[in-house]
């Protein structure tokens, strides 16, 4: 399936961040049946710190502006941010996928399947043979047909939300040996 014409991808920039911001976080929302984003930023909160970035819009503008590791690709139609990728590299030839979103009433239209694409080229770009992911268990068959192998379940998230650790070599030229594989995503 095919972008839609009126929509594009495009590297995230500081006006984005408050759409990026709802739109994780009322992802989260809806897959737990979540009626506030007030849990989430709780269980976050005790999971990953206080600096994690989806716990507010100033942790998520203080990471962007760090100019960390990661890079973040948006999907827009219009003027409304309807999809995220964020991506990043571990080293050895290893890539991950750490959060990927398309606002509900665009699922099914190829905006998924074109920011992960996007992201699976910038990662080939800069050496990277091997992504890593972690998806719930209702994202595993779109992940599939995107090439995707499920390796591990590893585990359930705020004690609801099934995980696993999925892959996909990208560039066999570039992918680790079976022998250097099995890093943990950080």
């Amino acid at each position: 399936m095919r972008l839609p014409e009126e929509c594009k991808i495009e590297g995230a920039d500081y006006e984005h961040l408050e759409s990026i911001f709802q739109l994780v976080l009322s992802s989260y929302a809806g897959l737990l049946g979540l009626d506030s984003f007030e849990p989430i930023i709780k269980y976050d909160r005790e999971a990953y710190g206080p600096h994690y970035k989806f716990l507010s819009l100033e942790n998520l503008r203080s990471w962007f502006r760090s100019g960390g590791r990661e890079q973040v690709f948006v999907a827009v139609c219009g003027d409304s941010v309807i999809g995220v990728v964020i991506f990043g590299v571990m080293g050895g030839g290893e890539g991950y996928v750490e959060e990927i979103h398309v606002s509900p009433e665009y699922r099914g239209k190829g905006i998924g399947a074109a920011l992960l694409r996007s992201a699976e080229r910038a990662l080939t770009s800069r050496g990277v043979g091997r992504v890593l992911l972690e998806a719930h268990e209702g994202a595993i068959g779109f992940f599939e047909k995107m090439g995707y192998k499920v390796l591990a379940e590893v585990g359930l998230y705020m004690g609801k939300l099934r995980y696993y650790l999925l892959e996909k070599v990208i560039s066999p030229s570039h992918a680790p040996r079976a022998t250097e594989t099995g890093k943990a995503i950080q």
